[in-house]
Order: structure tokens, then sequence, then C-alpha cells
């Protein structure tokens, strides 16, 4: 049998990539990642446009920090994330223009 030329992903990049599906795989994390592609935000701002408490807007924001898909930056005590990689903006626009 001919072995193929199809070179698999490296473990540890497909554990990477999964990850990064998992996080933006949830209904709450897939639109703050949609708000925060077309600009930096405030958590505040985020409570009203989703109608959910601050403490799981909070949360969703922290697994995506974690994650390295959005970034934070403190101005007093507010708190700003936008987005931080743009490899990712780019396979949630795919998606989301493809819905």
């Amino acid at each position: 049998m001919a072995q193929s030329p199809i070179k698999l992903i490296p473990e540890k990049s497909l554990e990477k990539a999964v990850d990064i599906l998992k996080a933006i795989g949830h209904h709450d994390r897939l639109q703050i990642v949609n708000i925060l592609m077309k600009d930096e935000c405030q958590v505040g701002v985020l409570v009203d446009i989703l109608g959910k408490e601050e403490s799981l807007i909070s949360q969703q924001l922290s697994r995506l920090r974690l994650r390295g898909i959005v970034k934070s930056r403190r101005d007093g005590n507010k708190v700003y994330y936008s987005f931080a990689n743009n490899s990712i903006k780019k396979i949630v626009k795919s998606i989301i223009s493809e819905s």
C-alpha cells in the first residue's frame, strides 16, 4: 500500500487549534468575538449589548483571553477588551459570512 502524501497536523498544533475552536464554539463567546472584531469594547457595553449578567460576560471574556483570542487593558476602574489574533479573526469572519 502506498503512503499518502498528506501531512497530518502535528499534535501540539492540533491541540491549540481545537482549544481555539472550543473557545469560540459557544453562543455568548462567538457573539462577544463578533462585537470585538469591529472595535474595542468596555465590559459594561458588552453587558448592555448582549443583555447578560456581567459575571457571565466576564467569565466568557476570561476564557477567550486565556486562549489568546482577546486581550484586555485597564483604564482606571474600567476594563476594555479587543481582538488579539488576526488569524482567528479571519476564521471567525469566514464562519460568520457562511451562516
